[in-house]
């Protein structure tokens, strides 16, 4: 299959500025930002350290949000336990 020189350059062309248009959106919509506000290698290890803190201290929080709904869970069957304990003891015997 032969391909004219005129459409090779246009393919080029083409690749050429989709390249361009990417690397000028990636630059505008985050590297830009990124050194405008002068971050640097280790203020983005804070910042992930800061973040897995975070998350851990986020999955700590619903594990105690589940054992507090467990505990409370259990008092409410001891409740209802001992109500059924407290009206079979106040029902009179039939004989």
């Amino acid at each position: 299959m032969h391909v004219s020189y005129r459409e090779r350059l246009i393919q080029i062309l083409l690749g050429v500025a989709l390249v361009l248009a990417s690397g000028w959106y990636l630059w505008n919509d985050t590297l830009k930002h990124l050194v405008d506000k002068k971050i640097t290698v280790d203020s983005v290890g804070d910042a992930v350290k800061l973040g897995v803190h975070y998350w851990a201290l986020q999955a700590h929080t619903e594990e105690m949000a589940k054992k507090r709904e467990a505990l409370l869970e259990e008092e409410r069957k001891k409740r209802a336990e001992e109500q059924k304990a407290e009206s079979a003891r106040e029902k009179p015997v039939e004989r």
